[in-house]
């Protein structure tokens, strides 16, 4: 196992902070672990549970997140991976999967992005929850056991993993997600030790690597909008659950540990799509009342002049934005967006930054490296 800094993680390191994690979870009571005997023996009853894996040139990745999801310890699932035109060895593989009879593989013939690849797989499910994860997620052996307890309350229509970075299995990667007031989406505990983190119960949205939804609410979350690509189709997803009058939990049992794939790389189109989407997505969703103070606040070119090449973003994201006013519009006339349901889950700052480096994903502490002294300041 190598980190990111290209050092070799022993195997028994890896082990260890897994059963660290293992033991803070015992002592913090999260039912994490095997499932409870009374579910075992009513797998009768569980619900039926559809897993959507997309997947787009992850030959790197997709063996180990497939090998989990078959491995998984509950009984009545299936697994459905919609391929987004991928130009690597990602088909050779999923063939090589075929076998399985859980396993069913979509092809898009386009790369149609995240949301268009997860609007593509949700018409496939016949799950009556329908969960999604990322190629470069690893779930669990239980995960789907800690997703279906969310449900449990009939009031939950989505939840959330809780989900670590696979190269420091220690540290949270998410929580859910919220907004705060200029749009600017963040995940809870983020790169926080998980000895130290406060997990939220209720959340804006769930990561979209782990999320979960009720079967009797996907007529109202999808299709998602295939116009943004990539980023905020989370975010998208959460909104329309609480308009939907359902809730959106934390999963606190449900665990993915989350590797970082090369569709990650790419530093300033990354940066641009979060920008756009997170335009677009202000402009569909917040309260009308709010956006005349929004604007007043979008001074964006201040925020990235000192970043090279990324001078003029700002006014691309909002000349694209511009451009595609209309479908705004028609999508809050469709959706009748009812704020008091989700606006009170946004954070009431107006902090502006430009979305984490890619390299920023990877919290470099290391065990190894821990002195005799701590250092405060």
């Amino acid at each position: 196992m190598s980190s990111p800094a290209g050092r070799v993680i022993p195997e028994d390191l890896d082990s260890a902070l897994v059963r660290l994690r293992d033991t803070l979870a015992s002592e913090r009571a999260l039912e994490v672990g095997a499932a409870p005997a009374q579910e075992r023996q009513a797998a009768g009853s569980l619900p039926f549970v559809s897993v959507i894996v997309l997947n787009f040139n992850g030959a790197s990745v997709l063996a180990r997140c497939l090998d989990c999801l078959l491995g998984q310890d509950y009984p009545d699932y299936e697994i459905i991976v919609v391929d987004n035109s991928s130009s690597d060895e990602s088909m050779a593989i999923l063939e090589s999967y075929l076998p399985s009879d859980k396993l069913t593989v979509i092809r898009s013939e386009t790369n149609r992005g995240v949301p268009g690849g997860r609007n593509l797989g949700v018409l496939h499910a016949r799950g009556e929850i329908v969960a999604f994860i990322d190629n470069d997620g690893y779930a669990r052996a239980d995960w789907l056991h800690g997703l279906v307890r969310a449900f449990a309350d009939e009031s939950v229509g989505a939840a959330a993993s809780l989900v670590f970075f696979a190269r420091k299995k220690i540290v949270v990667n998410g929580a859910g997600g919220t907004l705060n007031l200029g749009g600017y989406g963040g995940d809870h505990c983020f790169r926080s030790s998980f000895e130290f983190s406060t997990l939220p119960g209720e959340v804006l949205y769930p990561m979209g690597c782990g999320m979960a939804v009720r079967r009797s609410i996907v007529g109202d979350v999808f299709p998602i909008d295939e116009t943004i690509f990539n980023y905020f189709d989370d975010v998208e997803v959460g909104i329309r659950v609480w308009n939907a009058g359902k809730r959106v939990v934390v999963a606190s049992g449900a665990w993915i540990d989350h590797d970082f794939s090369t569709a990650d790389a790419i530093h300033q189109n990354k940066m641009y799509l979060c920008e756009r989407n997170r335009i677009r997505t202000v402009l569909k969703f917040a309260p009308v009342s709010h956006l005349p103070r929004w604007l007043l606040h979008e001074h964006g070119l201040k925020r990235y002049l000192g970043i090279a090449g990324l001078r003029f973003l700002p006014v691309r994201a909002w000349l694209w934005n511009l451009a595609r006013l209309p479908s705004v519009l028609l999508s809050r006339l469709r959706m009748r967006p009812r704020p008091e349901r989700y606006w009170g889950k946004v954070a009431r700052t107006w902090a502006q930054y430009p979305p984490p480096l890619p390299e920023e994903h990877l919290n470099s502490a290391d065990p190894r490296e821990v002195g005799d002294a701590v250092v405060l300041g």
